[in-house]
């Protein structure tokens, strides 16, 4: 606290400003004008409680953390683009389906979400506007592909590099057709 007392008095309050809206600033200018020797005196701990489904985050598994933060940032509005490398790597294909996408496809009209990713659900059930594929060729470059989900091409580089080949999603298909 003394530290924004310090800022509001000797520098304008230049920093807060870059934190908080006018009618925010107006506001805390006024609660620093009434009562500045109390908030010197008095110390606030920093107390942050995060549940997710009903239970605190630190009660649950380290993906399900990762699920809880990940949510938490997609819906956060602070931003137009939201960037996420590699999702996938913490949280299982339910979580997915179940959480990510659906906030994806709710949210996905306010922002812009780039992923970084190997699990096709995300830009497949996510719908996704454009896709970019890359591939390691044997003389060390690098080639870059972009479409659409729309695009038939698209669709044969998101079986072949997130599906593994169209032999191990036909294998997939069988699987799970065998058992409903």
């Amino acid at each position: 606290m003394p530290a924004l007392v310090e800022d509001y008095y000797l520098n304008e309050g230049g920093v807060i400003k870059q934190y908080c809206t006018d009618t925010i600033y107006a506001k805390m200018s006024q609660k620093i004008e009434e009562g500045y020797k109390e908030m010197l005196v008095d110390d606030t701990p920093n107390v942050i409680s995060i549940s997710y489904h009903g239970k605190p985050l630190s009660k649950h598994s380290l993906g399900q953390r990762a699920s809880a933060l990940i949510l938490f940032i997609l819906t956060q509005h602070d931003s137009d683009v939201i960037i996420v490398d590699q999702p996938e790597d913490d949280l299982d294909n339910q979580v997915i389906y179940e959480e990510l996408i659906q906030t994806i496809k709710k949210e996905k009209s306010d922002m812009q979400f780039i992923f970084a990713t190997h699990n096709a659900n995300i830009p497949v059930l996510g719908d996704a506007e454009r896709v970019v594929t890359t591939e390691y060729h044997e003389d060390g470059s690098i080639g870059i592909k972009c479409g659409t989900i729309d695009s038939a091409e698209t669709h044969r580089d998101i079986v072949n590099i997130m599906e593994g080949g169209a032999e191990a999603f036909k294998k997939r298909n069988q699987i799970y057709e065998s058992w409903k």
